[in-house]
């Protein structure tokens, strides 16, 4: 089984930072879903910025062989089964 670790988290939030990415990730539940919810800070959240942080979460994790599917709204992410 394929985890998302809380410093899985703390580097991808680094990095989103280090890009300009006005988003920070939250690990939500680390029993069984890997559920990951996607805050928007102030300045983020328009539409171009969301389509960038997809490409950006996708790439972060494919990097380390973690495929990710998105919830319908955006608002959060897993790990793909």
């Amino acid at each position: 089984m394929t985890v998302i670790g809380i410093n899985d988290i703390l580097e991808l939030n680094k990095a989103l930072e280090a890009d300009g990415l006005d988003y920070r990730i939250h690990l939500q539940d680390s029993c069984g879903a890997q559920v990951c919810r996607i805050e928007r800070l102030e300045s983020g959240g328009c539409e171009d910025q969301d389509e960038g942080l997809k490409r950006f979460l996708t790439a972060f994790f494919g990097k380390k062989g973690i495929d990710i599917e998105f919830s319908a709204d955006k608002e959060f992410f897993y790990v793909r089964k």
